[in-house]
């Protein structure tokens, strides 16, 4: 785990290691969180669709999950063919074993930390922390662009072909 990306994950009274998702991990979860309760793509000043408590509440535990650092959570991921278990590992494998449904991915999570006998509004408190965690990893536009280089480059030098 790099040591810029950890984090620690307070579930109740225990603290478990974690870390951030990469990038494309925590835009996906920021873009759950806003349609489960209600925002589509475009609204702006208000949600346009119903929110979903169900929905809220996994992407909630989806949060917990993609950033948890402890040992390998045992999900139950339901198929076409039923229930099955799925030994993930602490890394975005556990996201990709549920098709990057991230309300599936949350669901399952929530389960998992309740047989590890965490409540699940821990589990909602814990998520609510790693999504503010989250959030301030995200540079703003004008961060970036602020410390951004814009410099002039080095003088050029003779880009002639060498062969002749």
């Amino acid at each position: 785990m790099s040591a810029g990306l950890a984090i620690e994950l307070k579930i109740g009274d225990v603290v478990e290691p974690g870390w951030l998702p990469l990038f494309p991990a925590r835009f996906a979860l920021e873009g759950a969180y806003r349609r489960s309760l209600g925002w589509n793509e475009g609204d702006e000043g208000a949600p346009s669709s119903d929110a979903s408590e169900g929905d809220f509440a996994a992407v909630l535990a989806a949060y917990v999950g993609a950033c948890w650092g402890g040992d390998p959570l045992e999900l139950t991921r339901h198929t076409s063919t039923g229930p099955e278990v799925v030994v993930v590992p602490p890394s975005p494998a556990a996201i990709r074993a549920f098709g990057r449904d991230l309300v599936a991915f949350g669901e399952a999570v929530l389960d998992a930390m309740a047989r590890l006998g965490h409540s699940p509004a821990d589990v909602f408190e814990a998520g609510q922390q790693a999504r503010r965690l989250i959030l301030l990893s995200i540079p703003l536009q004008a961060e970036v662009e602020e410390s951004a280089d814009f410099s002039e480059g080095p003088a050029a030098a003779s880009i002639e072909s060498t062969s002749r």
